[in-house]
């Protein structure tokens, strides 16, 4: 997509990256600002209209020292949501315990076999994180025993208002609040930080931020809004954390410098929470995260490492299994990727599920069985396509349902597998051709390798935290000389590219081997700082590469152009019927050069694609 010659010309950044924020829809200086140097966020009590009433019971349960069950989930979000809320509850004197249901033996969320054992204990308050809203069963019991529920979730809301006395929900707020984009850690985060203000002690929240930090990187929550903010705050002081477990995966992560990205989050302790939650008793995460102990925490986190280990191996298992699945027909490959074995872990699907999607970018579901003979199934989507719709539109032919745009899972009967597929191709492949979804990587913009150096590195910076609504830059370089090639465990592959003198090392992950026809190649890239045996470099992380062509073929309006440089002075266009057209490179600086650009918005269009696609602009 063409942007302005010199976008936002006042702002002190590389040309590259403000062009990056001009083809992101940015079209002011106030908007970059906010990207730049988020505000802090409102006083959220104006925007979630129930948060009043669940700090008004809980201060009354905290003051009485009063049981209150945190009830939660296994996976990352879930977990540090539950951590939060226990660590908060129990320092502003409340009598708080954790109930997270097994994901092999019990599946997600509140049910009613936890509200029978939580009556038996006789609980009378309930807090949700990051499940409940369609819960309907369970709290229609928890009214039955004369409970009191505060449910704190951000998936999709049912057409009727379950049973609660206060709903914490990003839905519940105006449609253009900076809450909007809340995880269920950054919904735990608003009613701890609520509460201990409202108490007086917000030292009961002093690793509050921490844990907000990796719930809502690991669950990919946007990093818009008050989620921008807060990471951004937050992953200041993040490497000298309070929190015992936090500091024990650092050291187990080797995150020790006292700068910590969130890309390093999540990859490297997300995983880790994440792994336990997956396939063994998501206790054990909760117990590392709220202990007061460094020496017992160091132990639970190498507990913690020996399930990630397990959770890569049965990741790699059965990721190989659907990729041969898939590829023994890559003619055919869906508009919608189901695929489903009685023997793939359920624990572990849903990472397996993003891989998919990422590789193929198309919506994808893996699916599992469980104990009862049924199906439980994980999926992911590219940006764009909403899963939560999806799912909603199938739902007679699924047992049980949830999700949010991004991702999602369900239940189903093994007879109906084939069914549900049909409909969500359909819905997908509408989607692929209202998108054009064609290719699976769009280069935010070009940038040379003699570009790329420590200064470059630094302004790249000041765009972090990356991740879901503010994605690491995708930058592309053309006509780049592979000088050196290795090839690395696992799949994984290590170039040096060069261009105009200048050199730079890669790594492809997980490459397959595509795109090695010529040792002159277009390369797209994300940039990334290398930390190994204490020497830090810049690396390209090499997203695809393409043989380099002299003549490039571009499409306009369904019309298509083969464009090439003449002596890098003149671009030269060629149509479906053979029509030549030469035109001065500085033409568009200068219509006069060329009388057809005088009043002629599609001939400026075009030349500024062949201009993009030859490399000449960013």
């Amino acid at each position: 997509m063409p942007v302005e010659d010199n976008p936002f010309p006042t702002l002190d950044l590389p040309l590259a990256i403000r062009a990056t924020l001009a083809r992101r829809g940015f079209n002011s200086f106030s908007q970059v600002e906010e990207i730049l140097t988020p505000i802090s966020p409102s006083n959220p009590q104006k925007h979630f209209p129930e948060l009043k009433k669940a700090i008004e019971v809980l201060t009354e349960a905290c003051a009485s020292n009063e049981k209150i069950a945190i009830c939660g989930d296994y996976d990352a979000d879930g977990i540090t949501s539950t951590a939060l809320l226990f660590n908060t509850l129990n320092e502003l004197g409340g009598d708080p315990i954790t109930c997270i249901p097994s994901r092999m033996d019990e599946g997600y969320g509140l049910n009613q076999n936890m509200i029978n054992e939580l009556n038996n204990q006789e609980i009378k308050i309930i807090v949700t994180v990051d499940n409940g809203i369609s819960a309907i069963e369970a709290l229609d019991l928890a009214k039955h025993y004369q409970m009191k529920v505060i449910i704190t979730d951000h998936h999709t809301m049912p057409n009727i208002r379950p049973s609660a006395v206060a709903i914490v929900h990003p839905e519940t707020t105006p449609k253009d609040s900076e809450f909007r984009t809340l995880a269920g850690v950054g919904l735990a985060y608003v009613l701890a930080c609520e509460l201990a203000y409202e108490m007086n002690n917000m030292e009961a929240v002093n690793t509050a931020r921490d844990l907000f930090c990796i719930g809502t990187i690991a669950d990919m929550a946007p990093l818009t809004g008050a989620n921008r903010a807060w990471v951004k705050e937050g992953l200041k002081s993040f490497y000298k954390s309070k929190c015992k477990g936090i500091i024990a995966l650092k050291h187990l992560s080797g995150l020790l410098d006292d700068t910590i990205t969130a890309e390093e989050i999540g990859f490297k302790i997300a995983p880790r929470i994440n792994a336990v939650g997956r396939i063994g008793e998501p206790k054990l995460v909760v117990d590392l995260l709220t202990i007061n102990d460094l020496g017992k925490a160091m132990s639970l986190a190498q507990e913690c490492e020996i399930k990630n280990r397990q959770r890569k191996e049965l990741c790699e298992g059965i990721e190989a299994e659907a990729l041969a699945l898939i590829e023994s027909d890559t003619n055919n490959i869906p508009p919608f990727i189901l695929l489903a074995q009685s023997h793939w872990h359920h624990g572990v699907i849903g990472i397996v599920a993003a891989r998919i999607m990422e590789r193929f970018n198309r919506p994808t579901a893996i699916l599992g069985a469980d104990k009862k003979g049924r199906f439980r199934a994980s999926l992911r989507s590219p940006e764009g396509f909403s899963i939560s719709n999806a799912l909603k539109h199938c739902s007679k032919y699924l047992i049980t349902y949830g999700g949010h745009h991004a991702a999602g899972g369900f239940t189903i009967l093994p007879n109906y597998i084939s069914g549900l597929h049909n409909e969500l191709n359909k819905i997908a492949d509408i989607w692929m051709k209202s998108q054009n979804v064609t290719c699976k990587i769009k280069p935010d913009a070009l940038l040379r390798l003699a570009d790329i150096n420590e200064s470059f590195w630094n302004q790249l910076q000041k765009l972090e935290p990356f991740g879901i609504g503010n994605p690491k830059p995708i930058f592309w370089s053309r006509n780049c000389e592979i000088i050196n090639y290795k090839s690395l465990k696992g799949q994984h592959s290590k170039f040096t590219f060069s261009q105009g003198g200048h050199s730079c090392e890669g790594i492809f992950w997980n490459f397959q081997g595509e795109g090695l026809s010529s040792n002159n190649v277009d390369i797209a890239y994300q940039i990334s700082l290398n930390k190994w045996n204490e020497q830090v470099k810049l690396q390209l992380n090499v997203l695809s590469l393409r043989p380099y062509k002299k003549d490039v073929s571009i499409k306009l309006k369904d019309r298509e152009y083969i464009c090439s440089l003449d002596n890098q002075n003149s671009i030269i266009l060629i149509n479906s019927e053979g029509v030549k057209k030469v035109i001065p490179i500085t033409c568009l600086n200068n219509s006069s050069q060329n009388e057809d650009l005088i009043d002629n918005p599609y001939m400026i269009t075009l030349i500024k694609n062949a201009k993009i696609a030859l490399g000449v602009d960013v």
